[in-house]
């Protein structure tokens, strides 16, 4: 299980995506990349892929927004998102030990 410090830099990173991609941040690029592609192989990945949009990207949205935007319930939403941060906390920690020490 990811620590609390990590699922924060994982939402933190998810929120910077837009920004991060403009200015080439490889880092958060790659990890919330990944961790979309993984969304998207889902039966419903599209809205998977829409939550983390309205929530993230467009910062437009509540979990329970996006409950209702979907036809989830908040439940299911919560446990998607708690899926994708650990998702990106686990590539962002694998991206830093890739890069070794001293980055």
């Amino acid at each position: 299980m990811a620590e609390l410090q990590d699922l924060r830099d994982a939402a933190r990173a998810l929120y910077d995506y837009p920004k991060a991609k403009r200015r080439g941040d490889r880092r958060i690029v790659d990890a919330v990349e990944s961790v979309m592609e993984a969304q998207a192989a889902y039966h419903n990945g599209n809205d998977r892929l829409r939550m983390i949009q309205l929530k993230y990207f467009r910062q437009t949205h509540t979990l329970q927004g996006v409950a209702m935007q979907t036809n989830y319930s908040l439940q299911t939403v919560k446990r998607w998102n708690g899926e994708i941060l650990s998702g990106v906390s686990s590539a962002l920690i694998r991206g830093d030990k890739e890069k070794g020490p001293g980055g």
